[in-house]
């Protein structure tokens, strides 16, 4: 066997072996990290919550907490990665809370214990390394216990980062802004109900939205599910193009990429998206996105390369080379087993002795969130 041949097999088994034994990386999500127009990826709180901080939150991690005591709140969370860990106070009062990891559901049994912090109350592993949807609400269930909080969320990963492709406004795969249901640009025809799932939906026929934008690209994202349908896209009045918003029973995702333009001319457009199925089948609306157009003439290289990773080829002919970059990459891979991990390197805060957050709360530091 060539001697260069042998050498980027060996190269490829290490590298297979390396991610194989896990040089897996953990990332705690604070619950302070809250989505903004800044911060797409962040943690989306539905219904009114309390988040505290400082003081109010003695013995959490960062010290911060956000709980809520409405039945109808409810955590959503998009990433990548191969297990994700939910920790938060347990408490007598503290309800058996829902999460859901993409179609799965799961009941968390453990919360109404007596008082600690930063539990973990729930993990789930063994995940690809797609994009994942996370959920977690109330345990419609619970008749005595009136509230749930959120401490952090914990997520082990062996690729470059935990941020989705195609799920939520921070996927990677649609750079730009986000235009919200209630944007002044986006213009409703027909009749269009609201949903906590999706943000507002149809079931008619022939009900339209428009989204009129300066930039280069649009995306289109949407609820898919066993109750939608097809919608027909089109830009500027141009021949529609037809989107299935359907999947198969019990798949249900939130805020999907579903369609997208690229290439776009520099200057204004309008997307419009057109129910175009039965009657009574949904179809919905989370959020439009754009590639903004910033001058004029603006540039169309926004978006275009934002997400491409550089490809690095390896060229060289000589033995002492290869015996180079071989040495070299053990010495990596060394020197990564000998690091601490992520979680090892954070450092708690410390405060005054943590005490139970009262069920309806009132502190100064405290934003509630509707």
């Amino acid at each position: 066997m060539d001697t260069r041949l042998a050498i980027f097999l060996l190269l490829k088994c290490m590298l297979q072996l390396s991610t194989a034994q896990g040089f897996s990386k953990k990332i705690r999500i604070d619950d302070s990290y809250i989505y903004s127009p800044t911060r797409l990826n962040g943690l989306q709180y539905k219904g009114p919550w309390t988040h505290y901080t400082g003081n109010e939150a003695n013995g959490r991690y960062r010290n911060t907490l956000s709980s809520t005591t409405n039945d109808s709140a409810y955590i959503m969370f998009f990433f990548r990665g191969n297990s994700i860990s939910y920790y938060a106070d347990t408490s007598p009062d503290q309800i058996q809370p829902y999460a859901r990891i993409d179609n799965q559901g799961f009941d968390i049994l453990n919360t109404s214990q007596p008082f600690a912090t930063q539990q973990q109350l729930f993990t789930v592993s063994g995940l690809d390394e797609g994009d994942h949807q996370f959920a977690i609400s109330m345990d419609y269930g619970n008749t005595t216990q009136t509230s749930f909080s959120l401490d952090f969320l914990e997520i082990t990963y062996i690729t470059d980062d935990i941020l989705p492709s195609r799920l939520g406004p921070g996927a990677t795969e649609a750079p730009g802004l986000v235009a919200e249901v209630t944007d002044d640009r986006i213009i409703y025809h027909g009749e269009w109900k609201v949903s906590d799932i999706s943000s507002i939906y149809t079931v008619t026929p022939g009900a339209s939205v428009t989204f009129s934008f300066i930039g280069t690209a649009v995306y289109y994202f949407a609820a898919c599910g066993e109750q939608y349908g097809q919608a027909l896209v089109s830009v500027d009045g141009g021949e529609g193009e037809s989107v299935d918003l359907y999947l198969p029973f019990r798949s249900n995702f939130w805020q999907v990429l579903t369609w997208s333009k690229t290439n776009l001319t520099p200057g204004s457009h309008m997307v419009s998206v057109t129910h175009s199925d039965t009657q009574g089948k949904l179809v919905g609306l989370d959020f439009f996105k754009y590639t903004p157009c910033t001058t004029t003439p603006c540039s169309n290289n926004l978006g275009k390369d934002s997400n491409k990773l550089p490809l690095v080829a390896i060229v060289g002919g000589s033995l002492g080379g290869a015996l180079i970059l071989l040495i070299a990459f053990t010495f990596y891979l060394l020197r990564q087993r000998s690091q601490p991990r992520p979680q090892e390197n954070v450092k708690q805060d410390e405060g005054t002795p943590a005490e139970p957050i009262p069920i309806h709360p009132d502190g100064l530091n405290a934003a509630n969130m509707a």
